[in-house]
């Protein structure tokens, strides 16, 4: 399967610059956060394919006008072509005026979806807005406290090894400049923009998809 996965700004080149070459056999939208609805409306349209989403911490605006034909996973386990897909909207508190969390309720959001993730069997993707802590000081001090990562997506990816952990929220500039880490055997990728991953699940799955 080969997803496009999309946070925090709208992409040139699949707006006044689209190539319909460059995005052939995009089977997924994954929208990690803080992207206007009618931005996900339109790549919907634009690639006639199924789009999953967790809402950014400037994203409330959803809950009056979500984006249409999209689908929200947040604290969810769902299924697309077998892949299984667990995911986490907001970012850390600031002041309570986006969708914002403490470590605490963070936490306990993350538990509650350990839980389902056990009752589907385990997990592929999980998809967050804010990153994971990565527990490299080097790189977990250079955010600030906005922008910093949940020590319970770590724990959450150590835990059920996702293939896959896709989050938004840092800009690639907010004191990184990688896009891919890694935790335990999982690839974390900071979705900043657009970007293309190929996943196919497992062979034991593809026929029951």
């Amino acid at each position: 399967m080969k997803i496009l996965a999309v946070a925090d700004t709208e992409d040139r080149a699949l707006g006044e610059h689209f190539d319909a070459e460059r995005w052939r056999g995009v089977d997924l939208i994954l929208s990690l956060g803080d992207l206007k609805a009618e931005y996900l409306d339109y790549l919907v349209s634009r690639l006639n394919v199924p789009c999953r989403y967790v809402r950014g911490n400037h994203d409330a605006r959803y809950e009056e006008s979500p984006p249409a034909g999209c689908e929200d996973v947040n604290g969810r386990v769902v299924k697309v072509a077998g892949l299984r897909i667990g995911g986490l909207e907001g970012s850390r508190w600031y002041g309570g005026s986006g969708v914002e969390y403490s470590d605490r309720h963070t936490a306990l959001r993350a538990f509650l979806l350990g839980l389902r993730i056990r009752l589907a069997g385990g997990v592929d993707i999980l998809m967050t807005h804010a990153p994971p802590i990565f527990g490299d000081p080097a790189l977990d001090s250079a955010l600030d406290k906005v922008h910093a990562g949940f020590d319970s997506y770590r724990k959450l990816a150590l835990a059920h090894h996702p293939r896959l952990f896709l989050h938004g929220h840092t800009h690639l500039n907010y004191g990184r400049n990688k896009r891919e880490q890694i935790i335990g055997s999982t690839r974390v990728i900071d979705c900043y923009g657009a970007t293309l991953v190929e996943l196919d699940p497992p062979p034991s799955r593809r026929a029951a998809a």
